[in-house]
């Protein structure tokens, strides 16, 4: 199954539930990982994440060199000695032959879940894995599940595009509908809001789920009563912790991203190209890629510009 929605859509927290409930099961092997964009370049980093403790902790292992008699077998991802790899054949094809008989042997022994997180930011050689194994999924008691992030995220796309139509079920996060936002508003408050409060949340946040959750902790924490007056002053209670939040994802989303963000932040309304190409000593073409790039991913809200706002304005900066 893959996953996907836009930043703060709620796919990591339908992950989490995921694997929650299949670590209650004695009979499910959980593997997982989250794929690090400052880990893209790195040759299977996310086939190490998933595998690597299991396979130097597993006493029956070949690659654990433990059994009485055998000497210790090079783990699918390190490199042999016959030198550097082939793009498809070499050591990679070496590789992924192993890593296959691993998960095979995994399997043997029981149902497999493997799950990865942030799959827009795998690296190359572990997207190849992906792929070689989603091939063959079928022929194993085994589950795939992937949360996908934003097309403009995405460090390597040929190689997501190449995996992404393996996968044979797919669940789409959109924005928080006013009666969701009322049902977790009520969760989090311990209370239901006036129609107005919920209405307000919504169209501040577009039903993000990760600024919706915030705004409301903002709202609980400010001891204030849940009601019409406070709808038109929802955005001041955003909470301190949301600006680093936003700034980590913004990082992400495309180049000159951050810089643009708080510089729309800090001057509020809607400062022009020309505006922003001075304060932040971008070009004209690089800024206006880049705030494209927001809006595609919905960072340009109020509640997100009020979050980089504080974190870009605190003493620590």
């Amino acid at each position: 199954m893959l996953v996907q929605g836009g930043w703060g859509s709620g796919k990591t927290s339908v992950l989490r539930a995921v694997l929650a409930g299949a670590r209650e099961d004695a009979a499910t092997r959980v593997v997982s990982a989250s794929a690090d964009p400052l880990e893209c370049g790195l040759r299977y980093a996310v086939v190490r994440q998933l595998f690597e403790r299991l396979v130097a902790d597993g006493a029956d292992s070949p690659y654990g060199g433990r059994t009485p008699g055998s000497a210790r077998r090079p783990a699918p991802w390190e490199p042999r000695p016959s030198g550097p790899s082939d793009p498809m054949t070499g050591q990679d094809a070496a590789a992924l032959r192993d890593l296959h008989q691993l998960a095979t042997q995994l399997v043997s022994q029981g149902r497999l879940l493997v799950a990865v997180d942030d799959l827009q930011w795998s690296d190359t050689t572990s997207l190849r894995w992906l792929r070689h194994l989603l091939h063959r999924a079928d022929d194993l008691p085994l589950v795939v599940i992937a949360a996908l992030g934003p097309e403009d995220a995405r460090s390597n796309s040929a190689g997501i595009a190449a995996a992404v139509p393996l996968f044979q079920h797919r669940l789409t996060l959109g924005g928080l509908s006013d009666e969701a936002v009322g049902s977790l508003a009520e969760e989090v408050l311990g209370e239901a809001p006036e129609p107005s409060f919920t209405t307000a949340c919504r169209n501040a946040t577009g039903g993000n789920l990760l600024l919706v959750d915030a705004l409301l902790r903002g709202a609980r924490a400010s001891g204030r009563p849940v009601d019409a007056d406070l709808a038109p002053r929802i955005t001041e209670f955003v909470p301190a912790d949301l600006g680093p939040a936003v700034l980590t994802r913004i990082e992400g989303v495309a180049p000159h991203t951050t810089a643009t963000a708080e510089a729309v932040a800090v001057l509020g309304g809607s400062p022009t190209v020309d505006l922003l190409t001075a304060v932040t000593g971008l070009t004209q073409p690089q800024v206006e890629d880049a705030a494209h790039a927001l809006v595609r991913a919905n960072w340009r809200s109020t509640p997100a510009s009020a979050a980089i706002r504080r974190a870009w304005t605190t003493p620590s900066r």
